[in-house]
């Protein structure tokens, strides 16, 4: 068995069939003090664009959910101006919460299909 399979990390069937797909993968992940949204390509899992809630403290916005929101229309815009239109959702083994939908809205609002 694998060992993040074990640890209950990385469910592979799930990420085969995100790759498979051709198209970079949405991936928000949440921390107990910050959120990122990350644009990656699926094609050697590199980084085309990111965006994390720290950034948004020298705009004055906190960590809750429209800092999630605001955080993924920033990683969106982010995306736009690399010529990313298209993504494929990628939230992984966390239990689904309104901050994580929030980011998803960020981006959808900035002009991404997903």
């Amino acid at each position: 068995k694998l060992k993040r399979r074990i640890e209950n990390k990385t469910d592979y069937k799930k990420r085969l069939a995100l790759i498979k797909s051709g198209k970079a993968r949405l991936v928000i992940r949440k921390s107990l003090s910050n959120i990122s949204v990350q644009f990656i390509n699926p094609e050697g899992d590199k980084t085309l664009a990111s965006a994390f809630s720290a950034e948004l403290k020298k705009f004055g916005w906190e960590k809750n959910v429209s800092g999630a929101y605001l955080t993924g229309f920033l990683a969106g815009k982010k995306a736009k101006s690399k010529k990313i239109n298209e993504a494929i959702l990628d939230l992984g083994l966390q239990t689904s919460t309104s901050r994580l939908y929030a980011a998803l809205k960020g981006v959808l609002d900035s002009g991404i299909n997903v």
